[in-house]
Parts: C-alpha cells; structure tokens; sequence
C-alpha cells in the first residue's frame, strides 16, 4: 500500500475563497467546516493569495488572510513535518506487517510528534486519502488506521493522554468506513476497542468518557453475540465490568453490581481449565469490583476480594508473569488494607507486605505509573498503621505520597493527583511532627488542590469526601475563630450529606454522621443543650449502619463519642446520663482491646475513671 497523498492547490484556494466572501466573524466556522484542509500548506496557500492582493492594492483582504495564515501557522505550524512522520510510521505499519518492535522504536524516536494535534494530523490524512482513492480501497484505510490504533492504545512511552487521543482518532477513522452491515466484525472489534480507550480516556469529562466507553461496548455486543462468538463476547463482558466498577453516573451500588454480574458472566466461557489467564484476570477485576461493593455485609465483601485475589495468584506467580503477579500483590494489599475481620495491626502489616513484594517488580524505572499507584496504597497503609511509633509512620506516609505526586502530575494524571492530595490532607490532619496550625493549614491547601479536580458535576463522589475532609480539619483548626471554624465544619458535613445519601452511600454517610456529632458536642454557637440531644441523634443515626459486626472500629467510636456526650449531657436526669455513658464506654471496649488497638483502650480505660 501507497501510503502518501498528492497536493490540493485547487482545494485550497476555493477554501481561500470561501474565507474572502464571508462576512466578518465567520471565518472561524468555515475552517471547522473544513477542518481536513487544514494544514501548513493551506497556511503557504492563503499568503500567496495575500501577496497577490497585496499586488493589487487590496490591502484590507490581504490584511485579513495574512492574519488567519498567522493563526493557522501558530497552531498548525509543524503540521507538515507531523504529516510526514505520519506516512512514515503508516508506511512502518505496513511493511512490517503491524510488528510492535519495528513501529514503536520509530515511534519512540519521534516523540514530540506525538501530541493531541497529531491525532487531527492523523483525521486530515485519512480524510484526503479517502477522497484520492477508489470506494473497494477504502477498506484498507480502514485496516491500517484500526491497526496504528491498537499500538497507539498499547504504546508505553510518551503522554498515555495523547496516546490514547490518537488511538481514538484511528479508531473513529476506521469506524467511518467500516459499517455494521459490510463488515461486522471488523465494525465490532472496534466498538470493543473505542470502548476500551475511552474508558482509559485522560482528556475530556470522566464521566462523559465512562458512558461512551459503556455505549461502545455495547454496540459491540449486537455482533459478538454469545452463541456467535463466545470468546468475544465474554472479552466484552469483562470490560464492560471494569468500566462499570469507575461509572460516575446512576447510583453507584448499581453499578459496583452490574460490574459483578458483567464479570461472573465472562466467567461462563473463560474458565481456569480453558483460559487460565484470562480467568486470573478476571479474577482480578471481580476481586476490586467486591472491593469497592456498597450492597451486602462489608466484611464479607472484603473476604471476598481477597479470595478472588488470592485465587488470580495461583496463576499469576512471579516466575511465570511478574507483572500480573505484582498488580495482584498490589490489589491484594488494598485489601488488606481495608479488611473488617481479624486483628486490624494485622492486616495493615500484610498490606505493607504485599505492597513491598509487589515494587520488586513495579520499580519506578521500569513501571513508574504502577509504582507510583503503590506508593499511594503504601502511603495509606502508614497513615492507618498501628504498629510502630505512630508520629514515624505518618512521616513516612507523607513521604510515600510525595513519591507518588513526582509521577501523577496534575498535567498526566489529574485524578491520581488529586487523589494523593486528598491523602495527604488526611495525613496533615493527623500529624505530630511539626507545627499543628501549620500541619491543618497544609491540609486544607491539599483537600483545596483536589476540588481542583474534583468538582460536584464531574466527580460527585470525590467532592463530597472532599467536603467531609474540610469539615474534619476545621473541626479541629487553630487558626481563626474556633467558633467559626465549626460552624464552617458544620457547612461542609451538610454539603458533602448532599451527594452522601444512606441510600446510595451508607457507609460514607454514617461516617458524617459521625463527625457531625462530634461537631455538634463541641459547638460553641447556638445553645448547649440543643447541641449535644443534635450530637446524639447524629451518633444513633450512624449505629444504624455501623454495627459492631459490620464496622467495628466506627461502631467503637461512635460509642466512645456517646460516651462523653452523654457524660456532658444537659438534659435529663445527671445519675442516669452518667449511668448511660458508663454503658457506651464499656462497649467501645469490646472493640479495644488490649492487644488489638491498646491507646485507644487505655483512653477509654481514663474516661470510665474520670
């Protein structure tokens, strides 16, 4: 295949022309109307004709397309060279018969070609050639430009935001030419892949790139059928899943549980006997899904993502495939690190420990984004940690999360980003070394860098959390008005209760419930009676979700809170409010025990004996 096109002098100047007979202002529609013609030649075109009006002593004409040649030139200026990179690697594509390790050396070589602008380089390519070239080649287009998306999609060097930029734009080329009823399963293949690369997608809104992953795969599915093709099908099941595990719109429990069901589906067809590691992958997947499941017993989801964890590591080792082996490891970890059931010094320690085995093979020189993804689970673990100086492994979890924040930028990786910010502003919140008003300030500079991101529309979820944050450091900040600051602490529980619903979010609204309370005991507005019955409404209504067998360091907080609310209690009779809280201490340490979690028993041990 011939991969480079002719010169459209005749196209350009009726384009020129177009631009010279429009009114004032609608230059910038017409371009986009033709944005395939678009180039630095056109750019050359347009001060030609400039030079000649010139000539001619049409100087407000000339003005004009000297004017839009500048813009053009500015934002298309490497355009040509771009172009010629293009047909070069095309033309690598071809002869190497789609051979990764002849294209992504050349492509590796050329990367400051690689940039969002190459993917409409890419679009005005295709379009030109489409025009030069017979209907029944068309198809050949269509294959070359679905097999530069797959590599694109797959290549590991360069900006992955402008990577998969350019593997949308080959995938939309191709989907152009290939249809439905001509070629089916060429047309599905890529539905499967523009779902795949959109649901990775870094630019444009999150959500609106997670339903458009959603809607490709199942435009997919009207051809990969089950009966037709199974092995398809359940491939598409399985991404289907991983893109409904990170949907932001609908309700998210829904979601966490059609992304399960997507999954037990392709487990139908990809069984360990047939496909030991496509099911070890799936495995995988079901395994964070129940993670991160809101609907049933907490504990019991846990114990289940790391059963499915566990079980993807009977094929996964590190001999055979270290790098699965190692995100199993790493997944295993953020397991651990939420576990319910067992002692909970434990279970972070086997966090630390799968995440150290999982960096053996993740390092930063070879896999700095999964290294830097480990870091932030780490960075988590230390912050929990309940062994070991407690002021050393919050150091060391602002540490881990300043690692982290070298690799996810907020220019490569938005989300990762404010994620790490968010981190650490609960690690400032809770740190001993230096300065407390400087350490809470420092927290909020981290929770106001993340709503950078994390805005209501976008991330609703993320922005309530952030809220939630908020109010915690305010509830405790030095600085300022203590007065004020709770009464901002209350503001931020109230808006983050705005997307943290009991019905959708049960978890994450018993624990503002939580803090409300505690905010409500400390208030100093208002009147001191009706603040502490409106702490102890907050803290049963949290009860109701935090059980002792559900979530039993909450549940013991909350008691322990009740404890003291009821010891300050106004209202009612003083001997049975004493008698009340002496009865929510003693159950806090049912929970706090002696070898488990032994500070927060010698507390509660000091506030029975007050």
């Amino acid at each position: 295949m011939t991969i480079m096109g002719k010169q459209r002098p005749e196209t350009y100047l009726n384009l020129v022309d177009q631009l010279l007979q429009c009114s004032p202002g609608e230059e910038e529609q017409i371009l986009n109307d033709n944005r395939e013609l678009i180039d630095a030649d056109l750019s050359q075109h347009m001060l030609q004709v400039a030079d000649d009006l010139l000539k001619l002593g049409d100087f407000s004409n000339a003005a004009r397309l000297m004017n839009l040649a500048g813009q053009l030139l500015g934002a298309y200026g490497n355009s040509s060279t771009a172009m010629a990179f293009l047909i070069q690697v095309l033309q690598a594509v071809v002869d190497s018969n789609v051979d990764p390790e002849v294209v992504y050396p050349l492509l590796q070589a050329n990367l400051q070609h690689l940039d969002d602008r190459f993917a409409d380089v890419l679009r005005n390519w295709a379009t030109a050639k489409l025009l030069e070239i017979d209907t029944e080649q068309s198809p050949s287009i269509a294959r070359l430009t679905l097999d530069f998306g797959n590599l694109m999609y797959g290549f590991p060097s360069g900006s992955k935001a402008s990577n998969l930029e350019i593997a949308i734009a080959s995938y939309e080329v191709a989907a152009s030419i290939f249809t439905p009823d001509t070629f089916p399963q060429a047309w599905a293949e890529i539905h499967h892949n523009l779902g795949s690369a959109y649901s990775n997608r870094i630019r444009g809104e999150r959500a609106d790139n997670l339903e458009q992953a959603i809607a490709c795969h199942k435009l997919a599915l009207q051809i990969y059928t089950r009966e037709a093709f199974p092995l398809d099908w359940a491939g598409i099941q399985h991404s289907l899943g991983s893109t409904y595990s990170y949907r932001i719109r609908e309700e998210r429990a829904g979601n966490l549980e059609q992304a399960i069901a997507c999954h037990k589906l392709a487990l139908q067809i990809y069984t360990r006997e047939a496909f030991p590691q496509h099911w070890a992958e799936i495995q995988c997947s079901l395994g964070e899904a129940c993670h991160q499941r809101i609907r049933g017993e907490r504990a019991d989801n846990l114990e289940q993502a790391i059963a499915c964890h566990k079980l993807s590591l009977q094929i996964y080792t590190r001999e055979a495939l270290s790098q699965h082996w190692a995100r199993s490891q790493h997944n295993l970890g953020g397991a651990y690190l939420n576990r319910v059931r067992l002692e909970r010094a434990d279970n972070l320690e086997q966090a630390i420990a799968c995440c150290h085995l999982a960096l053996q093979v993740h390092t930063r020189e070879a896999f700095s984004h999964y290294w830097a993804l480990i870091q932030m689970t780490l960075g988590e673990a230390y912050r929990q940690r309940i062994r070991g100086e407690r002021a050393g492994n919050l150091e060391q979890a602002i540490s881990c999360y300043q690692d982290a924040l070298q690799i996810h930028t907020r220019e490569a990786f938005p989300q990762h980003w404010a994620v790490a910010q968010s981190n650490l502003g609960l690690v400032y919140l809770d740190r001993i070394r230096g300065e407390r008003a400087g350490n809470l300030e420092q927290a909020i500079s981290c929770y106001q860098d993340a709503l950078q991101i994390y805005t209501r529309e976008s991330f609703p979820e993320d922005w309530a959390r952030s809220q939630h944050n908020l109010g915690l450091v305010y509830s405790d900040r030095i600085q300022g008005e203590q007065a004020d600051n709770l009464e901002q602490a209350i503001v931020y529980y109230q808006d983050a209760l705005q997307i943290r619903i009991r019905e959708s979010l049960p978890y994450e609204w018993a624990t503002t419930q939580i803090n409300l309370g505690k905010t409500y005991s400390d208030r100093i507005q208002g009147e001191p009676t009706a603040n502490l019955e409106q702490a102890i409404v907050y803290y049963q209504a949290a009860l109701q979700i935090c059980t002792h067998e559900s979530f039993p360091d909450e549940w013991a907080i909350i008691q322990v809170n009740l404890g003291r609310t009821y010891a300050d209690r106004i209202q009612g009779e003083p001997t049975a409010n004493l008698e009340q809280a002496i009865v929510h201490y003693q159950a806090a340490l049912r929970a706090y025990t002696l070898s488990a979690i032994p500070i927060e028993q010698a507390k509660t041990l000091f506030h029975l004996v007050e």
